[in-house]
């Protein structure tokens, strides 16, 4: 059960058993809810605010793709989305998350290679990615293993 579920219970003192796992478990950790941007493309682009999406080196990055996509957010608003349910809504074949720690933070644990029927990659956040060259000579190369786009 999430953590978000197990405290709304407690809230209304309803007593839940919960198993307490097996020792050396890593505790669960809620993930963080999403505000996602317009769009319908398969690909979605997980960065960490809201101003990022307008920057120039997003305009750079979408730009190099063969679609639009669809950027995202963390989000305060309880209304936002958990990834799993954004890729099972949206049908996001490709997720692509700007950081490291943004990528734990929005699985709610270690990122894993797949959420449902999407890949999901991680790069460099965006502070990394303009300032180092080789952060987005990284970001190109996957972008080409993925077939996200073509080298020219």
């Amino acid at each position: 059960m999430d953590a978000r579920r197990l405290a709304y219970l407690e809230a209304m003192e309803i007593p839940v058993w919960v198993s307490r796992g097996t020792p050396g478990d890593a505790p669960e950790v809620a993930a963080l809810s999403l505000h996602l941007g317009p769009g319908s493309s398969g690909l979605l682009l997980v960065c960490a605010s809201q101003e990022i999406p307008a920057s120039a080196l997003a305009h750079d990055i979408v730009r190099i793709l063969p679609e639009t996509p669809v950027w995202a957010w963390p989000s305060a608003d309880v209304g936002g989305a958990e990834l799993p349910r954004a890729v099972e809504e949206r049908l996001f074949t490709s997720i692509l998350v700007f950081g490291g720690a943004l990528a734990e933070q929005v699985c709610g644990h270690a990122a894993p290679e797949r959420i449902g029927p999407a890949r999901l990659m991680v790069t460099d956040d965006f502070r990394t990615l303009a300032e180092r060259p080789e952060s987005r000579r990284s970001l190109w190369q996957m972008l080409c293993s993925r077939s996200l786009v073509r080298a020219r």
